[in-house]
């Protein structure tokens, strides 16, 4: 038993190379001149569930009616497209829970997770040899937490002295899987799209780019973009 055990992990391993390598292949089969990265997920580490459970361990039990009627009024979409401010996310869910500013602003926080050095390593390398863009649905005040991160961990500025270009969704007015974001882009930085690789780790995000022409990339939870996108 244990010799077979000892056989189904070595073929596990070897197979997950495999198809690391099948994958890697896949990416630059065709003539990739530019690359766009998604970011929450793919750059940066981060926990969709953790604010509704910092809420939920402060008693707020109905979050789920709470986080729906947010969805509803478009309250997150709005944030992420720069149409709500911080302080209009602050006002609704302090009438709804009654918590102070800071500790909302706390909360929403704890979905940022960490920035890996190793993924930071990853863009400058593949800046020598391609151009490297960033593209992200995100808001102000998580912006406001990861870019003192970037600055504190790594010295940059501004995500554009790491990128060619970085693009936020709040900065733009709109938002993925919205094609106009996409098309954008593709106009804003010239790029030809059999040449353009997009890698997001929401599927849904995949579509228009594969549309208007874009080489796209599903990164699956748990695996690391590096990994991918490594020689």
């Amino acid at each position: 038993m244990i010799v077979a055990s000892n056989a189904n992990k070595i073929f596990v391993f070897f197979a997950q190379r495999f198809f690391l390598q099948r994958q890697r292949i896949m990416v630059f089969s065709q003539n990739i001149k530019n690359i766009v990265l998604d970011f929450g997920g793919v750059i940066l580490n981060i926990d969709y569930q953790a604010p509704a459970g910092y809420l939920i361990s402060k008693g707020f039990s109905d979050f789920e009616k709470i986080y729906n009627q947010a969805s509803q009024i478009s309250l997150f979409d709005n944030l992420e497209t720069g149409k709500a401010s911080e302080e209009d996310f602050c006002r609704f869910f302090n009438q709804h829970t009654g918590m102070p500013d800071n500790e909302i602003i706390y909360a929403w926080n704890t979905l940022i997770l960490d920035l890996p050095a190793h993924r930071i390593e990853m863009i400058k390398h593949l800046s020598k040899k391609y151009r490297v863009f960033l593209l992200s649905n995100t808001n102000i005040i998580h912006y406001k937490v990861y870019t003192a991160m970037l600055k504190a961990q790594y010295g940059y500025n501004s995500w554009d002295e790491l990128f060619e270009k970085a693009w936020f969704s709040f900065d733009l007015g709109m938002r993925k899987p919205d094609m106009e974001i996409y098309q954008f882009v593709q106009e804003a930085a010239s790029l030809t799209p059999s040449e353009t690789l997009f890698i997001d780790d929401t599927i849904q995000n995949l579509n228009e780019p594969r549309v208007l022409g874009w080489n796209t990339f599903f990164l699956e939870k748990g695996k690391d973009v590096v990994e991918i996108l490594k020689p």
